[in-house]
């Protein structure tokens, strides 16, 4: 007994690593540059064989980041990465270009770039700070 549970706990480590080799607890933060109107800066973390979704959005007077806590299951190839969450995600893995389409067509383009934990965190609070200090400099102008 003792033998088939360590197998399978064996097999189920090769088998979820295999999936995320060489992307796993990895960030990409990508601008984009082929948009119909947002044109803020999104996240997506790799982790556990899954892509965790990040993005700004403004609430009242204070910029904040809305993360998917559920995440989405991924598949890789040598040259891309894929997942659908209503889009469909194609991130080039060279290029690092990602293309979000929808029933085929493409919607929007971004250039990313790659970080590792602790400066995914850094750079994403940097980017943050930067949107809402822009934005309070339009709020000194009003008087109310």
């Amino acid at each position: 007994m003792k033998h088939i549970l360590s197998t399978i706990t064996v097999f189920f480590i090769l088998l979820t690593s295999s999936v995320s080799w060489g992307v796993e607890k990895k960030g990409l933060i990508c601008q984009c540059t082929l948009c119909l109107s947002d044109k803020l800066q999104r996240g997506f973390w790799f982790e556990g064989g899954k892509v965790y979704k990040r993005f700004f959005q403004q609430v009242n007077d204070n910029f904040v980041t809305v993360s998917d806590d559920k995440g989405k299951l991924f598949s890789t190839s040598s040259e891309q990465i894929e997942w659908w969450d209503y889009f469909d995600y194609r991130i080039n893995r060279q290029s690092l270009t990602l293309k979000t389409l929808l029933g085929g067509e493409l919607e929007t383009q971004s250039n990313c770039d790659v970080f590792n934990e602790v400066e995914f965190e850094k750079t994403w609070k940097t980017i943050k700070d930067q949107h809402q200090n822009s934005y309070n400099k339009k709020l000194k102008k009003n008087k109310i």
